[in-house]
């Protein structure tokens, strides 16, 4: 059941990210425990969410690098 819910929220906060921020091209997923990363290549950003809450946002200069910042800011933040 919370399975469900969970991937319902997740649906919403794309739904409502999507119309918010127009349509992202993204470019890698990263997960460490309650924290994900989406890298959205075309921009150059990082997002950082904590239990899918928006609470970090870097830009980057290149792909290769974005799961190394992603990494880098949880063990300095958390």
């Amino acid at each position: 059941r919370d399975l469900h819910l969970s991937l319902r929220r997740q649906r919403q906060m794309c739904i409502r990210d999507r119309l918010k921020y127009g349509q992202k091209a993204l470019g890698a997923t990263f997960q460490q425990g309650e924290f994900t990363g989406h890298w959205y290549e075309k921009e150059g950003r990082l997002e950082i969410l904590h239990a899918g809450q928006l609470v970090k946002t870097l830009y980057l200069v290149d792909e290769g690098r974005a799961e190394f910042h992603f990494r880098r800011w949880i063990r300095d933040n958390d």
